[in-house]
């Protein structure tokens, strides 16, 4: 096992409207998060999320799945109270959150 941190991606602002609209951009976007290498962290800025439909937090759930099986973490910043209750509201926890 590695001594190294892992590499921590700049946050990345969320748009405040995450729907199935929204989702091919989100898609695109996820993807390049993902492609950042073997054990970085990818931190999302949540905070200025007012609509997320369970479509948008699949691709969330997708893209944590997607950088722990690479060893590395999904981090969600400012979480606001619209995101915060889209996942509870479908029973999900929310991945880690990080203090801004």
């Amino acid at each position: 096992m590695s001594d190294t941190p892992p590499l921590l991606v700049p946050a990345s602002a969320l748009p405040p409207e995450m729907t199935i609209d929204t989702a091919d951009t989100l898609i695109a976007d996820f993807r390049i998060l993902a492609t950042g290498g073997h054990g970085h962290s990818v931190i999302l800025d949540a905070s200025k999320v007012e609509v997320l439909s369970t479509a948008a937090i699949q691709l969330i759930v997708a893209l944590e799945k997607s950088l722990t099986e690479g060893g590395g973490h999904l981090l969600i910043a400012g979480a606001s109270e619209s995101f915060r209750h889209a996942f509870a509201d479908l029973g999900i926890g929310l991945p880690t959150e990080q203090e801004v």
